[in-house]
């Protein structure tokens, strides 16, 4: 990080007044069994529709959403109690989906779903807002929120961003309206076209919080994923980003490290004062900085506190996420003086249990729709954290004469809504067509009883994009570029597959997600083996660097029907031959057709030269030598044993070979004798007397010979070898289940003149031929 870019840091407070009553909306019911499919177990990044949504006058509309994420994996929930004593809980069984509504783009859906098919949620439509909450496991009601207002106008707004140079890591801060035009064109991260950013939040909770919620840890944590899960579907949507909770703490201590009460008096650095949200802020900063308080080491790019104290304040460190933690040291720090800065954002929610149990009420506007919360907090939670993540308020940012130009504006800011902060606008107030964004205070405005800010925190083709973009720009400073993943185009269903990133980064934390498939073993590390289950299965991987910022990336691999790998279950024995002679090489494989052969020479596994293509094939080998055999399919392939053929010369003869009539030594199918039946059985032999038959003379060393297997009942072979020796443990054909082959062959024999068979496999009939001898 250069030096400007850790300068770049401010402290944003906003404060608000709630508003302690609202309206009652239009409520419209979801006739029918509209929740079931949310109700299955779904995978991150599965896509869902619900059909027959009444959402304002599109009284039969269609949410298109997708599962998604609020806690990390491997998050850690945690609740303090008296005496430092520390239990784990798991985060709350919900699934969470996020989307839009049908043929409105820029509309917004969030649905948290618990397992007992309870729903709440909310849906901003055409710059209208409607709370979802169910009424029963399967049907839900979708409200229309006709507040009167959001926040009470004029009532005790209050910011710190006054331009005012403050000292912060041996730097002086620039102006608040340079900041944009200041952020550090860093070139960290790149974001490929499928690629998301996520932010890995640690987020803090005080005991008011506890009491809040009823003293009820799990309504805690509830609340904690819905607002975040909210948030993250704004973040999503308009800054390609996702938060991610990795660690949690919830207080059921009232000895909680949080002592500081906005509104109330103390000391500090030494001094009488009357505290403020900064004051919570620092102390927030200085409760991580430190080695001994800090409850999570992990990496995390901010860390939010939200508070249930009673004021609705928010305070943020500018430009913070994903830096490191900074000690501010002099008079010119004010009252951070001996505190830290860093990823830190304050959020006092003003006791959000208030408006329960009423679901038509609303504070800030949004109605009672989460679990005992309300708008504010998400707008808040949203807000805070856009300042660790690089903006300022909209009215804070000026208007070039050029960008005045490009959106056809006449104002200097992106907005004019409000004027009491410090190096900002400072003329009369006015609220633009567009109407304000997240980062504005356009909410102090109201128009026909409604405020005039928008969930949104820009939008193309207006001023408030250069919002997006600053945040866009600073958010890939900080990250590391998305990572690209090496996998196959397409995988058999039920088949396994490996998946790698190219040129994985060193100093990364890489975490991996699969939909429509399982991946076997570690979801961590640069490659992973998984199987897929249904089409298409969906490959994501984020990696994460050190200071808790991540950059992803996913692609989708094309699950083809279920295939069986091939499964060598027979190929030739060994075999020794003479010079010269013809083998058939033969393999039987079962698995998922069609099943292709390729026969290699040499050791199995050695494909460094090829023989041929199909089965069975014949070789003619010259010397001795070696053959295996790879069956292959669309799902796999599998390799043989290594078969042996030993050559060897004809038997040594002072004479030439000598050639007589085609002669049938011997065909067991006939009459029992020495020249006929019977069949020779399983693992039995046989001699067979050579010499003396079909003009073999007695001092014949060796005949040349024709040998069959008639009609095999099962896979086996046949092995000739001179009687009275030992069989040498090779086969001098192979037969097939059914299928009548024949084989040449030179047959030594004995001194006697004869010759034995062995057979491997089922009782057998053989045919031996003969056509010539040596002698």
């Amino acid at each position: 990080m250069s030096k400007r870019a850790s300068s770049v840091l401010f402290v944003a407070v906003v404060a608000f007044i709630a508003a302690t009553r609202a309206d009652a909306g239009i409520q419209s019911r979801a006739d029918g069994d509209v929740i079931s499919p949310l109700l299955r177990p779904m995978a991150t990044g599965t896509r869902v529709q619900l059909r027959h949504i009444p959402v304002g006058d599109a009284l039969d509309a269609s949410l298109d959403l997708e599962r998604f994420e609020v806690w990390a994996p491997n998050a850690e929930l945690v609740v303090e109690h008296d005496g430092g004593q520390r239990t784990h809980i798991a985060p709350p069984p919900v699934q969470y989906f996020r989307g839009t509504v049908s043929g409105d783009p820029e509309s917004m859906v969030f649905l948290a779903v618990r397992s007992d098919g309870a729903t709440e949620g909310l849906v901003i439509s055409k710059e209208r807002r409607f709370t979802v909450r169910s009424r029963s496991p399967k049907d839900i009601v979708v409200e229309d929120v006709a507040a009167t207002d959001d926040y009470t106008p004029g009532g005790g707004f209050m910011c710190d961003l006054d331009g005012a140079p403050v000292s912060l890591k041996g730097g002086t801060l620039p102006s608040v309206r340079s900041l944009v035009s200041g952020i550090d064109p860093q070139t960290n991260g790149t974001l490929s076209a499928t690629g998301t950013w996520t932010l890995n939040l640690a987020i803090e909770t005080d005991n008011e919080l506890y009491v809040d919620f009823s003293s009820n840890p799990t309504t805690v944590a509830t609340f904690i994923g819905n607002v975040v899960g909210a948030a993250s579907t704004i973040y999503k949507r308009d800054l390609q980003t996702d938060l991610l909770i990795t660690f949690s703490r919830i207080q059921a201590t009232a000895s909680d490290p949080w002592t500081i009460n906005p509104g109330s008096t103390g000391t500090w650095n030494g001094s009488s004062t009357t505290y403020t949200t900064s004051h919570a802020l620092a102390e927030l900063g200085d409760v991580w900085a430190n080695s001994g308080t800090r409850p999570y080491n992990g990496p995390r790019s901010s860390v939010v506190l939200m508070s249930g104290k009673s004021q609705t304040a928010g305070v943020a460190w500018i430009g913070a996420s994903c830096t490191a933690d900074s000690l501010c040291s002099g008079a010119g720090c004010g009252i951070f003086n001996g505190h830290y800065s860093g990823g830190f954002a304050y959020i006092g929610l003003g006791n959000p249990s208030a408006t329960v149990p009423n679901p038509d009420a609303t504070v800030n506007g949004v109605p009672y729709g989460l679990p005992s919360t309300n708008y504010w907090p998400v707008l808040g939670f949203a807000h805070e954290l856009g300042h660790n993540v690089g903006s300022q308020h909209t009215h804070c940012v000026a208007l070039t004469a050029d960008q005045k130009t490009a959106y056809n504006v006449t104002r200097s800011y992106i907005d004019e809504c409000y004027a009491g902060e410090g190096g900002c606008y400072g003329g009369a107030t006015s609220v633009p067509p567009e109407k304000g964004t997240i980062m504005s205070y356009c909410h102090l405005t109201f128009s026909g009883g409604f405020p005039q800010s928008r969930f949104l925190f820009g939008k193309a083709g207006e001023p408030s994009e250069l919002i997006q973009q600053a945040i866009k720009s600073y958010i890939n400073s900080r990250t590391p570029a998305s990572p690209a993943i090496s996998a196959p185009a397409s995988v058999a269903s039920g088949a396994s597959g490996n998946a790698s990133i190219n040129s994985p980064v060193a100093g990364l934390t890489y975490d991996w997600t699969i939909t429509n498939g399982t991946i076997n073993g570690s979801t961590q590390g640069s490659s992973i083996n998984f199987t897929a289950t249904t089409n298409p299965v969906t490959l994501r991987v984020r990696g994460t660097n050190t200071s808790g910022c991540s950059a992803s990336d996913s692609v989708n691999v094309t699950v083809t029907a279920a295939c069986t790998p091939p499964s060598i279950t027979s190929v030739n024995a060994n075999v020794v031959i003479t010079s010269g002679t013809t083998v058939e090489l033969n393999a039987t494989a079962t698995g998922t057709g069609p099943i292709t052969y390729q026969w290699y020479v040499g050791e199995s596994g050695d494909v460094s030269t090829p023989a041929a293509v199909g089965n069975p094939i014949n070789a003619t080998p010259l010397s001795t030598t070696a053959y295996w055999v790879r069956a292959s399919n669309a799902c796999g392939s599998a390799d043989s044993r290594t078969v042996r053929l030993g050559v060897v010369d004809p038997p040594t003869t002072s004479a030439l070979l000598y050639i007589v009539t085609p002669c049938r030594l011997i065909d067991t199918r006939g009459p029992a004798g020495p020249h006929g039946g019977p069949a020779i059985a399983n693992l039995g032999t046989r001699d067979v007397a050579v010499a003396g038959s079909c003009g073999i003379p007695a001092d014949a060393k060796a005949v040349v010979a024709n040998i069959t297997a008639v009609a095999p009942a099962t896979t086996g072979f046949l092995a000739f070898y001179p009687t009275g020796s030992t069989w040498p443990g090779n086969s001098t054909m192979n037969y097939r289940t059914g299928k009548t082959r024949a084989n040449n062959a030179t047959l030594v024999l004995s001194a006697a003149g004869s010759v034995t068979v062995l057979n491997n496999g089922s009782t057998q009939n053989f045919i031996v031929d003969v056509t010539g001898y040596y002698k």
